[in-house]
């Protein structure tokens, strides 16, 4: 199976069971994201399962731009800058080693759903989903 087919029904099950937010308007998107995150579940072509105990990340999303990501209860900590695009819903993460592209696939108050893409010669090969929950 090709590695996008999943991600494309993931994301037409994500549209029909709609999202509280206007995914196009920043400023709610920036509210919605502000605090921390806790991963869930990830979801490649082989299916979806939870994130193992020793690799559940808690994300913090600040309303300035500021990012920390790291293993729960540990010290291994990747800091940057997000922006938000409201036309393409993408969240880029701006760290040190580049920039990580992302899309929102579904927000609300308590999930977080984004999926990150692989690029080879500026073609998604692949992609990962992720699936937080807010603490």
């Amino acid at each position: 199976m090709r590695p996008i087919a999943p991600l494309l029904l993931f994301v037409c099950f994500c549209s029909c069971t709609g999202s509280s937010l206007n995914m196009n308007n920043e400023k709610q998107v920036r509210e919605a994201l502000h605090g921390r995150w806790e991963s869930t579940y990830l979801e490649t072509g082989a299916g979806r399962m939870e994130v193992p105990k020793e690799m559940v990340a808690v994300i913090t999303y600040e309303e300035s731009g500021s990012y920390d990501a790291r293993k729960k209860n540990g010290v291994i900590a990747t800091t940057g800058k997000w922006t938000y695009h409201p036309k393409t819903h993408r969240l880029n993460i701006n760290l040190d080693a580049g920039v990580v592209d992302q899309r929102i696939v579904k927000l609300t108050n308590q999930e977080l759903i984004i999926t990150n893409y692989t690029y080879i010669n500026d073609k998604v090969v692949d992609s990962l989903i992720e699936t937080y929950k807010k603490l």
